[in-house]
């Protein structure tokens, strides 16, 4: 049976939401870059504050950074309302910290990770310390010895945990080699089952890369990504060159492409490095600022290009300064969904492009906020005006699905007061002629089997 557009979570799957979609979002992209910031936005709320899904008891009080699945379903943390964290994937909670009878579990981290099948990965305190917690239980704790390296050695920290498509488990940890507090060394971890008996270091304090050491102690930057095959790898790095000057670099697959303080290809050179992201194709993206002119020097580059900078304007948008990446995502096929706060970070604006090759052309505004609304039922009216876009630049978001579906963290008010809220938004390349991923259209003029 065909979904309509009043779906709701439970009902269809994101990928015949979509299609249902399909329509309203070929007629934005044929309208033009102008046009395409709507006033109203196709969406559906996944879950808001004052919710209780199934799985929970009480009312959800926050939501984090959502972890797109390869089914094209979501993931993500969050708070309820007493204070105890759970674990919500596609439709439901699956774990909450209070579930745990052993140790006491609270808090989490703005990040996770999971995978289709249940699998996940988020970092709460278990009895007061920083671990990594799964679906197998406690995976790494605080001030535990550390895992894969000689006695004596403990964890300081654990943070910043993803999860490849296969289940594979990744996060950053401290490292104090005499069984102190203090973080001496920095490693990334990697765990195929997401058990205690395989933890391998992928790469750590010390470690020589490119001729150059990984340096001490916080050259293992918490800005990584892991593509969705568990294959490809990119990582923000501080390197020791003997100079903070140019010591940070950016890594691809163990190799070093670009440093700091190295000419960038557009007049200046790589200051600082910020987000970043990479498909199972290779294709990586990430976002840093240069040290040209602060009115200029935010950018987004993909494979090492830079794209997008602070003051273009994109999709009729002027990214005027002060303009701040919020976040970057890519899917399989390249598509790259990317946010901004801009105008002194008074408003943000998150775009979608179908052209990894032509961001800056192919980028057009998704929504914007304080200005466009969600149409959370299919009627074409606004339900609920999109206040706040809750992503920043210090934590990797996975917002993409490579079926056309874009996951937000975002705050709405439907007339009741702000709210935080995971959303749910179609994303569609129909109308640039190419029949992609997830699209039930090619060039948006409903002849040809189109629709």
């Amino acid at each position: 049976m065909a979904c309509s557009l009043v779906c709701t979570v439970a009902r269809c799957s994101p990928a015949l939401r979509l299609a249902a979609r399909g329509l309203a979002l070929a007629s934005l992209w044929a309208l033009g870059p102008g046009a395409a910031q709507a006033a109203v936005i196709p969406g559906e709320v996944v879950v808001q504050a004052g919710d209780v899904p199934l799985g929970a008891a009480l009312p959800v009080a926050s939501t984090r950074s959502p972890f797109a699945l390869l089914d094209g379903s979501v993931a993500f943390v969050g708070l309820l309302d007493d204070g105890d964290a759970y674990v919500f994937i596609d439709d439901q909670v699956v774990w909450l910290g209070s579930s745990e009878m052993m140790s006491l579990l609270t808090d989490t981290e703005t990040t996770m990770g999971a995978a289709v099948g249940g699998a996940f990965v988020y970092c709460p305190l278990v009895d007061g310390g920083e671990a990594v917690w799964t679906h197998n239980g406690l995976l790494a704790l605080e001030g535990q010895p550390a895992p894969a390296y000689p006695m004596g050695v403990v964890s300081t920290f654990h943070s910043r945990p993803s999860m490849a498509g296969n289940g594979a488990v990744y996060w950053v940890a401290g490292l104090n080699t005499t069984g102190g507090t203090t973080t001496e060394q920095r490693v990334l971890y990697r765990s195929p089952t997401a058990l205690p008996a395989d933890i391998v270091p992928v790469l750590a304090t010390g470690d020589m890369v490119g001729g150059l050491l990984v340096d001490a102690p916080t050259g293992i930057d918490f800005a990584y990504d892991v593509s969705s095959d568990d294959a490809h790898r990119i990582h923000v790095l501080l390197m020791d060159t003997g100079s903070t000057v140019d010591d940070g670099h950016i890594m691809v697959d163990g190799a070093l492409l670009h440093q700091e303080n190295t000419l960038n290809g557009t007049g200046d050179s790589w200051d600082n490095f910020d987000l970043v992201t990479i498909n199972a194709q290779g294709l990586y993206v990430m976002s840093g600022d240069t040290n040209g002119s602060t009115l200029t020097d935010e950018f987004i580059a993909v494979d090492g290009a830079i794209a997008v900078r602070e003051g273009d304007v994109i999709g009729g948008v002027a990214l005027t300064s002060t303009a701040v990446v919020r976040l970057v995502s890519v899917d399989d096929a390249g598509h790259i969904a990317h946010a901004w706060s801009y105008a002194s970070n008074t408003v943000e604006t998150v775009f979608y492009a179908c052209d990894p090759t032509d961001l800056a052309g192919s980028s057009r505004p998704v929504l914007t906020t304080g200005v466009d609304e969600l149409d959370l039922n299919g009627d074409g009216l606004g339900d609920a005006l999109v206040t706040d876009l809750q992503a920043n630049n210090t934590s990797t978001t996975e917002a993409l699905t490579n079926d056309g579906v874009l996951y937000l963290d975002v705050a709405i008010d439907d007339g009741t007061g702000p709210r935080e809220a995971i959303v749910r938004v179609p994303v569609s390349c129909c109308g640039n002629g190419l029949l992609g991923p997830g699209e039930a259209c090619d060039d948006g003029n409903l002849t040809n089997g189109d629709g």
